[in-house]
């Protein structure tokens, strides 16, 4: 039976200042990441040439 996947077993990496992720889901079809990203923290401007994003915010807020 597989392992279900959360932060707590996922691949993590740090971005930015003092963000975090997680691949929850990583594969050439789909990648699915979870991402703690503090207050007064943001990403970059960027774009991907081959991907469709969907932001779920479990708190907070974006701006």
């Amino acid at each position: 039976m597989a392992m279900p996947i959360s932060v707590d077993n996922a691949e993590h990496y740090n971005w930015g200042d003092d963000c975090d992720g997680w691949h929850l889901v990583k594969s050439a079809a789909l990648s699915v990441i979870q991402e703690r990203v503090p207050p007064g923290c943001c990403e970059q401007a960027h774009k991907h040439e081959f991907a469709q994003q969907f932001f779920f915010v479990l708190m907070g807020r974006l701006h």
